[in-house]
């Protein structure tokens, strides 16, 4: 689980993603500015990613496992569905209560129909959001191991020689991915 999509300062004639009520009620012809698309539906050869994806590789190989088979298990996308702004200076998204909830009814359904051992948040805002809405509902996600490291853009994902990120990613890979 990835935490955002980062867009610059749209107008709202463009998109209305600055303001929670209007990206979940609006046209959808507002909501992704048509310069973005291309770039918030193409992970591949992202940087951020492939520093994820490398070390599934490495921990498949490790295992002797063959790629497709066991990336055909994996899944991704961003547990934020609205973008936050990038603004030149601290990224992060600010989430609204209407946030908050649909995120966690979508997330809740994905866990629900993907059935995953394991579910890593490269955000721990995003992992703490997520925690809070399942005990202010009631939820439980029954064996799945919920689970959050660095982000692999943060400077955390290598310090410590990788303690709170890459080194932690590859224990819970090996741990709960590899191992089952």
């Amino acid at each position: 689980m990835g935490e955002s999509n980062y867009f610059e300062d749209y107008p709202e004639t463009v998109s209305v993603f600055r303001d929670a009520d209007k990206w979940y009620t609006a046209d959808t012809d507002r909501l992704i500015p048509e310069e973005m698309k291309s770039k918030v539906s193409n992970w591949i050869d992202y940087r951020t990613f492939n520093a994820v994806f490398n070390i599934m590789h490495r921990v498949l190989d490790e295992a002797g496992i063959e790629h497709g088979y066991k990336l055909a298990e994996a899944a991704f996308y961003n547990y934020f569905l609205r973008p936050a702004l990038n603004d030149g200076g601290s990224k992060g998204f600010n989430p609204e209560g209407i946030d908050n909830e649909v995120v966690g009814v979508a997330m809740m359904g994905v866990i629900d129909r993907l059935n995953p051992d394991l579910v890593v948040f490269l955000s721990k805002k995003a992992y703490d959001e997520f925690t809070k809405y399942c005990r202010r509902c009631g939820l439980e996600h029954g064996d799945v191991i919920i689970a959050a490291v660095a982000h692999p853009a943060s400077p955390w994902w290598n310090r410590r020689d990788g303690i709170y990120g890459k080194k932690k990613f590859e224990a819970y890979l090996k741990g709960h991915w590899i191992a089952r």
